[in-house]
């Protein structure tokens, strides 16, 4: 989760750094446009990885604890009808 999250970020950054300079930022093409230098966020970029890597894991924690329950309830009732 924790590698997903921090790839998919890697990813996007890369992304923005690539093809960002070549948004169009005005309506008319023949005006000359100084370049466009994207500025990085890095401490949002990490604080909402690290958000989404936190809930990702809570969720398949809880996914995997209801799971558990699931064949514990369903392992008893088996057991009490053989």
């Amino acid at each position: 989760v924790g590698y997903g999250a921090a790839s998919g970020a890697l990813l996007g950054v890369a992304a923005s750094m690539l093809f960002g300079p070549y948004f169009q930022l005005t309506e008319d093409p023949s005006l000359p446009v100084p370049p466009f230098i994207p500025l990085i966020a890095w401490e949002e970029i990490g604080a909402m990885a690290l958000t989404f890597a936190l809930v990702l894991s809570l969720a398949i924690a809880a996914l995997m604890h209801l799971s558990f329950r699931r064949q514990v309830a369903q392992t008893l009732r088996l057991g009490d009808q053989g």
